[in-house]
Formats: C-alpha cells, sequence, structure tokens
C-alpha cells in the first residue's frame, strides 16, 4: 500500500499528491464537509485539508475520537467504526467538526462481531429536524438509522432497519 491521497487540482484533470505526516495505513474514508477534506483510516487521527494539498492531523477539542467511516450529518462530523469500541458512534458540536465533547456519542446495541462498514445521509438535507431524513449506518450483520435532531429535548436515537439480508442499498 502506498498510503498516499490524490486529489484533482486542475479542470484539465491533473492530480497532486495530498502531502502530510506518515500514516500508519491507508486512508479508508474520506469526505468534504464545509469546504474541507476529511480522511481516516481509524487508527491515526482524523487527516483535515483546506487547501486539498496538504493534510495534517485534526486537533480535536475535547475527546479524541477514531473510526473507519465518517459521515456529515446535521450540520456534525461523524466518526464510526472505533477498533476499540465498535458499538459507538461518535459525532461533532453543529458546524463544529474540531469539536468532540465526551458526552456526543450514540450506543449502537452491535452484536458481538459486527462492525460498521459504512454510513450514508438519508432525504433532504435540513439541520435541526429529522422529519426529512436521517443517518443510516451500515455493518456487516444490519442497517440501522439514527434519528432526532441532537438536542437535550430530542436527543438523537437509533432504529434497526433489518438484516443485511432484507435491506438493499442503491448508490
Amino acid at each position: 500500500t502506498n498510503k498516499k491521497t490524490y486529489t484533482g487540482n486542475d479542470a484539465g484533470g491533473t492530480f497532486a499528491e495530498m502531502t502530510g505526516p506518515a500514516l500508519a495505513s491507508d486512508i479508508v474514508t474520506q469526505l468534504t464537509f464545509r469546504n474541507k477534506w476529511f480522511g481516516t483510516n481509524g487508527s491515526d487521527k482524523i487527516q483535515i485539508s483546506t487547501d486539498s494539498l496538504t493534510r495534517v492531523a485534526i486537533v480535536e477539542v475535547g475527546t479524541d475520537r477514531r473510526g473507519r467511516v465518517l459521515a456529515a450529518h446535521d450540520g456534525r462530523l461523524w466518526v464510526m467504526g472505533d477498533p476499540n469500541n465498535e458499538a459507538q458512534a461518535y459525532y461533532s458540536n453543529v458546524l463544529d467538526e474540531t469539536n468532540f465533547p465526551a458526552g456526543n456519542l450514540l450506543y449502537l446495541n452491535f452484536s458481538a462481531g459486527e462492525q460498521v462498514l459504512g454510513a450514508v445521509r438519508i432525504g433532504l438535507p435540513s439541520q435541526g429536524s429529522d422529519r426529512f431524513g436521517g443517518l443510516v449506518i451500515l455493518t456487516n450483520v444490519a442497517a440501522y438509522i439514527v434519528l432526532g435532531v441532537g438536542s437535550t429535548s430530542d436527543p438523537y436515537y437509533v432504529q434497526p432497519l433489518g438484516d443485511v439480508g432484507l435491506v438493499s442499498v442503491v448508490s
């Protein structure tokens, strides 16, 4: 493995290597959120780039969060697939993707051996309301949807969608 990430840097399709600190393994999930690139491999700190040319370890406020899967949902950066705790999903404060307070986590009630494979936002983007969609978390066993708005009066909660044999995902 080459542990490198390449980004398109012009309209002609030329790619440039995104440089940064050495990583223990390849980036497995990347996304763009609030005009910033985020990448993770699950073991190193989450990587961030504001210029698409250089990446650095995210400087987190609060608790260090690591995981193999990233998602943007409800104005927050979500981190899942923590190798030390697969059954937890962590989320940042609203529009503050570096602030992960200790209480911003969901317990996913996984069965033994269950691992997060991916996550995708469904429905219309509407920060502060789950009436228009949620965050679907796919595992090697089942699928779940995160609903709620993450407030004291309406905290996030998780509903199972079914076994993976019963759920199909179209991208």
